[in-house]
């Protein structure tokens, strides 16, 4: 195997996804180009090629993109209360982060084919944050993924509230976000569900 270039065609390193700069670069990037007969560089090409994993889209992923379409229709027009949202339970490495991926690239693509030109938007905001994420820890994901420089003085209702009127003003209407879990065992051998503690030392 050829070492990683990053001259090979395609090839772009990417940030990650839970900053806005990665998941923008992530949601509009082309895939690498099949690679072509034999040449000098077609090894290097067809590495590329191969190291994207294309995603196939199956009936699952299909019919959790109807249930997120219809209550982004239900929620459209909702002023007050708690909006309606979905929740993708399953047990590891079944696809779950990849199915929310890949919706909301798909949202984005969609939102930058309404809104032509209007580069500031952010449509989608993805997050990933521990099952036991304090309420400060939680919000502060969304100003890190914002850019918004948060203060050690701030309490969460007041990062709240600047999140709020940021994602108002840009446009957020999908936000997903991950739980995840460190997988190391505790003394009484469960599975740890958190990055701090396990829930049996509660």
């Amino acid at each position: 195997m050829s070492p990683v270039s990053t001259g090979a065609v395609g090839f772009a390193p990417l940030a990650p996804p839970t900053v806005w700069q990665g998941w923008d670069a992530f949601a509009h990037r082309a895939p690498a180009p099949r690679a072509t007969p034999p040449t000098a560089s077609s090894q290097a090409e067809r590495e590329d090629y191969h190291s994207e994993l294309v995603l196939m889209r199956t009936p699952a992923m299909d019919s959790v993109f109807t249930a997120v379409r219809r209550l982004l229709l239900v929620n459209r027009r909702q002023q007050a209360g708690a909006r309606r949202g979905l929740i993708i339970s399953g047990p590891a490495t079944t696809g779950k982060t990849t199915t929310m991926m890949a919706l909301g690239r798909s949202f984005q693509l969609a939102d930058a084919r309404q809104h032509p030109g209007q580069t500031e938007r952010r449509p989608v905001l993805p997050l990933s944050v521990p099952p036991a994420a304090t309420p400060k820890m939680f919000v502060s994901e969304f100003a890190r993924f914002l850019g918004m420089p948060i203060t050690d003085h701030l309490n969460p209702t007041q990062i709240t509230g600047a999140v709020y009127d940021l994602l108002c003003e840009l446009g957020t209407q999908l936000v997903s976000w991950a739980s995840v879990a460190c997988g190391t065992r505790c003394r009484c051998r469960c599975r740890c569900r958190c990055r701090c503690r396990c829930r049996c030392r509660r």
